[in-house]
């Protein structure tokens, strides 16, 4: 999700911000700019035309879809249909088919009469949401009102928009004011499955006209098409804590998959009758409120402080967010970062996270976190973490000009004694996995910072690249407007691995040896294949399709040398970058030779070892791995391990026969598969990889034998599928934990539940009850395996029908 220009902290920003946009930044003692450390990649300017020329306006306020290929961002005048329009719009920039589409329109694609921003885009970028002033978009904007609404692109995400209007406040929310409605802030979670939005008339602008923080649920058929919501699905989140009265809200956040709402909030304390800040979340599950801007011992960081600004990882297991001192003053505004706790006994860390490499904190503000939480974006004018400094002036994001200095600013710059300097503000991105530096984002066309301000980042799913606005003009060529754009920097990271030289080879023997991967540059790096060509080489057991390589970290692969002859052989491995397709290679080679070594040699099969499908936490599937010493020496073994799993605990090593093996002689190996729980929902078997790693004196030590096995879905029929109240459900389940004892319940709070315990194909039955008198409507069986984690669940619908109602034919009819 993108941040967007809302509250007390930006709000002198944004109100200069159209001012300073068309004008270059004043500088009054500028040094010469030192080039940083900036690892490789590619920069472009996303609001750009149709036809990729640039716009006079500029644009702002990105989103960005979770693989970096869409870009929703406002603008005015980028499409031939809004030309002669004042108003402002929203535009998605395709980066991978190079066009611009309108998103803010009404019927027939006819632009918006009325202004349209803040766009907050799906993971997948079909949908878009944003706040729309035009009455001709939605029937609940315009005349002094606006709303939130959502584009469906469709599922080839290049349709007509289909646009709904979401902003629907529950039944207990009245509108703010004469005008109407007032809503703005949208943030939609990945899914597309929930927004969070504020109807009022901007953060903490008032004490008497609050902002209302609304979470609403949306609907999709079949087909992804979105339906209104009704005012039940939207909710009133008014965030309690002990102790204190909710006053205000500001810049809400929703974790990707919807489960997990922050914002700011202002509260009037009970005991003090003073206000105080916090950043809060509210897991919409279990209706918990936690404050995050607290230490270790749970106490507040800063009573005084104010903070803002959050932002959230996939899950809500990082945080992060800004704060100023008890003054507001934004000079002091720093980033934090929270590690959330999870599990019996742990502890939240929160942590500075504007710092440089040395670890000495500096400004920061406008973070923004990765899906994945390995990556940490923010703004800051520090030259210590950009490590150069770039072009200085009066004025910056954290030292904002006054609107009355603007006319000022040529006696300031002819004044003989010129007051303090700043950087322009930089976005910089920080690896959170390693000890990495910090990475410059908005650096210009010569590895400078760029010569004007950049704010507001927001990141991809998984942190390889990253969106921002900025006022600077030399990050790309031929960037004349003068006017603030929206830009992406896309990382390029690399790898280095040694080329492979097997020597000579016994003819009919295969000798293996294991290539070490290095992940170099910045961002991180995935591999969806990894071949050879060339004979006689193949490839063996291998790690580096199981997960992104960050910073330091390495994978294996291990190849294979099988000589028929003498002849000299090259061939190449190459492993194929996720995503991009880029393509990196390793350089191979070897001779057969009909000279006998006497040396030991390893060969293990089966390779691969392959479990077949199981059922969830299956205790007893055992294989065994056969280990053939072909050579002329004793092959010793000195370990042997399961590494680099899909999922942690699939496989483990039961016995281990392998020791000492002679000539001619083998060894086994027994390894377990007993697959954990699922940590996302699936709806097909996955397939579970890891690696058995021996480390033996055989040359290319250390060996992989590939380990694979797949695992079964938890599935619940009910019977009926449709009941009254009083009606008796039988739950019948196939697919879980054999053996293993299960709870079955309602979703949504709902009290019935019922246990049972599966038999050894993994399968139960038993009976749930719908309570007389309970509430009428459709509802979520869950049952799940006792313990799990992660867990293992199986869902089904029933539906709860009034009196003696039922469905004949329901199965056929559905």
């Amino acid at each position: 999700m993108s941040l967007h220009v809302r509250g007390p902290l930006v709000a002198l920003v944004a109100a200069v911000g159209l001012l300073v946009a068309t004008t270059v930044l004043l500088v009054i003692g500028q040094r010469s700019a030192a080039d940083a450390a900036v690892s490789p990649g590619t920069t472009v300017r996303a609001s750009v035309r149709n036809d990729g020329s640039q716009a006079t306006g500029g644009g702002s306020q990105n989103a960005l879809s979770a693989d970096g290929r869409f870009v929703a961002f406002q603008g005015v005048r980028l499409d031939p249909r809004d030309a002669e329009s004042d108003f402002t719009d929203v535009y998605v920039r395709d980066l991978v088919g190079g066009t611009t589409t309108l998103i803010s329109t009404g019927p027939e694609g006819a632009p918006g009469r009325g202004n349209s921003s803040e766009p907050s885009i799906s993971a997948d970028g079909r949908y878009i949401a944003y706040t729309t002033e035009a009455g001709n978009i939605s029937d609940s904007a315009g005349d002094g009102r606006s709303a939130i609404v959502v584009c469906d692109r469709g599922p080839s995400l290049n349709a007509q928009c289909a646009t709904t209007t979401v902003s629907v406040l529950p039944p207990d929310v009245r509108v703010h004011g004469e005008g109407g409605e007032q809503a703005h802030s949208p943030r939609l979670s990945a899914d597309a499955g929930r927004i969070a939005w504020l109807e009022g008339w901007g953060c903490y602008s008032s004490a008497v006209q609050q902002d209302t923080l609304v979470a609403t649920t949306l609907h999709k058929a079949a087909n992804g098409a979105l339906s209104a919501p009704a005012a039940t699905d939207s909710v009133n989140e008014t965030m309690p804590l002990p102790d204190s009265r909710t006053e205000d809200f500001c810049d809400p956040a929703l974790s990707a998959d919807g489960s997990q709402l922050l914002a700011s909030v202002r509260y009037q304390s009970d005991l003090t009758d003073g206000e105080f800040y916090a950043i809060v979340s509210n897991d919409l599950r279990s209706k918990k409120v936690t404050r995050l801007d607290v230490g270790t011992d749970g106490n507040p960081l800063d009573s005084r402080a104010r903070y803002f600004e959050p932002t959230t990882s996939r899950d809500g297991g990082r945080v992060a967010f800004t704060s100023l001192n008890a003054a507001g003053d934004e000079a002091s505004a720093v980033v934090h970062l929270v590690d959330r706790a999870t599990g019996p006994g742990a502890v939240t860390k929160t942590s500075v996270a504007s710092k440089d490499l040395a670890g000495a904190e500096h400004d920061g503000r406008y973070p923004a976190l990765s899906a994945d939480g390995h990556y940490l974006a923010f703004a800051t004018d520090s030259p210590q973490i950009t490590e150069s400094t770039g072009t200085v002036g009066p004025f910056n994001c954290f030292h904002p000009e006054p609107i009355g200095l603007l006319k000022k600013s040529a006696v300031l710059a002819s004044s003989s004694a010129p007051g303090p300097t700043f950087q322009a503000c930089q976005v910089v991105v920080v690896n959170l996995v390693t000890s990495q530096h910090p990475e410059l984002a908005s650096a210009g066309l010569k590895s400078a910072p760029g010569d004007g301000d950049s704010v507001l980042p927001v990141l991809a799913g998984d942190g390889s690249s990253v969106a921002f606005d900025s006022d600077a003009d030399d990050l790309v060529t031929g960037d004349t407007n003068k006017a603030r754009d929206s830009f992406v920097r896309t990382f390029q990271p690399g790898m280095l691995a040694d080329p492979v030289d097997f020597g000579s080879v016994t003819i009919g023997q295969t000798a293996e040896q294991t290539v070490t991967v290095h992940h170099t540059a910045f961002g991180p790096l995935s591999f969806d294949q990894v071949t050879v060509n060339g004979a006689p080489f193949s490839v063996g057991g291998q790690t580096c399709t199981t997960g992104a390589l960050n910073g330091v970290d390495t994978c294996l692969v291990t190849v294979r040398f099988s000589p028929t002859d003498t002849v000299a052989r090259t061939g190449t491995l190459t492993l194929r970058a996720k995503g991009s397709g880029r393509l990196f290679t390793v350089a191979l080679k070897g001779v057969g030779t009909p000279v006998v070594q006497r040396l030991p040699s390893f060969a293990a099969s089966p390779d691969p070892l392959d479990f077949g499908q199981q059922l969830p936490l299956a205790k007893n599937v055992q294989k065994t791995v056969t280990v053939v010493n072909g050579g002329a020496s004793a092959l010793v073994v000195t370990g042997v391990s399961v590494v680099s799993g899909t999922q942690n605990g699939d496989f483990s090593v039961v016995t281990n026969g392998c020791t000492s093996v002679q000539p001619g002689q083998s060894c086994q190996v027994v390894v377990r598969f007993s697959p954990t729980g699922r940590l996302a929902a699936a709806t097909t078997p996955d397939q579970r990889t890891a690696a058995l790693k021996f480390d033996d004196n055989a040359v290319g030590s250390p060996h992989l034998v590939a380990l694979s096995g797949s695992v079964a879905i938890p599935s619940i029929k009910l019977s009926p599928e449709v009941g009254a109240p009083g009606a008796v459900i039988t739950v019948t389940g196939t697919g879980f934990a054999p053996s293993s004892g299960i709870s079955v319940r309602y979703a949504g709070g709902f009290p019935e539940s019922a246990t049972s315990k599966t038999d050894g194909n993994g399968g139960f039955t038993t009976s749930l009850l719908v309570f007389p008198l309970s509430e009428l409507g459709p509802r979520t069986v869950q049952a799940s395996v006792d313990g799990a984690n992660p867990g293992v669940t199986g869902n089904a619908d029933l539906l709860v029908t009034p009196g003696s109602l039922t469905a004949p034919d329901y199965d056929y009819r559905h």
